[in-house]
């Protein structure tokens, strides 16, 4: 695997992908989208495709997402669900200068950080919005002025990743499982690097 750490259980039916990704759609004017996003054209998607971001901009108010994916190894195995699943992630900041330096940790909320029967697969979802910790503070303030949406310019993997301010996200999942009645759980540790812009699962 590239980057992060091994799950911390042995025998430990969760697996965390060894990347996360960032769904980048653009609200940008009709005429705008294939300069913005060719890969649209190439794939060759009209209608249903502008029907998508449509209610991807109503969902996330024109942000973009961060997401995870987690995976049961044990999917096809009767009885092997996860019940009552918990998925927290927090973010790691370096701070300082020179000799002095300091870690802080934020917690990064999630859309839906509880999966009641985690049977396959399971997306985490964060949006970076304007109350995001994973941003800087004048990204911040921006997309509050700009109503709580992304400004159109800024829908390029160059320009989102120098919005971003961390160093390390730690995802960690916990749940019952269905065969053992025993509390199981993953551990992983992304680096920024991990992170694949323009992406998604």
């Amino acid at each position: 695997e590239r980057g992060g750490d091994h799950d911390n259980v042995k025998r430990n039916p969760l697996k965390l992908k060894s990347c996360a990704s960032i769904d980048e759609e653009s609200p940008l004017p009709e005429d705008t989208k294939l300069t913005k996003s060719p890969h649209r054209a190439e794939l060759g998607l009209c209608n249903e495709e502008d029907e998508r971001e449509d209610a991807f901009i109503d969902q996330f108010n024109g942000c973009p997402v961060l997401k995870f994916q987690i995976v049961n190894e044990l999917c096809n195995k009767e009885g092997a669900e996860i019940v009552d699943a918990i998925m927290k992630v927090v973010g790691i900041k370096f701070k300082g200068s020179g000799r002095v330096t300091r870690s802080e940790y934020v917690r990064v909320n999630l859309v839906d950080y509880e999966h009641p029967f985690l049977s396959r697969v399971w997306h985490g979802v964060h949006i970076l919005d304007g109350t995001s910790p994973l941003l800087t503070d004048k990204a911040k303030q921006r997309i509050r002025e700009n109503n709580g949406s992304w400004p159109s310019d800024w829908f390029s993997p160059d320009v989102i990743r120098r919005k971003l301010e961390f160093n390390d996200l730690i995802v960690t999942v916990a749940g019952i499982s269905n065969i053992s009645a025993l509390t199981v759980h993953a551990y992983k540790r992304y680096k920024i690097g991990d992170v694949l812009i323009g992406y998604n699962f």
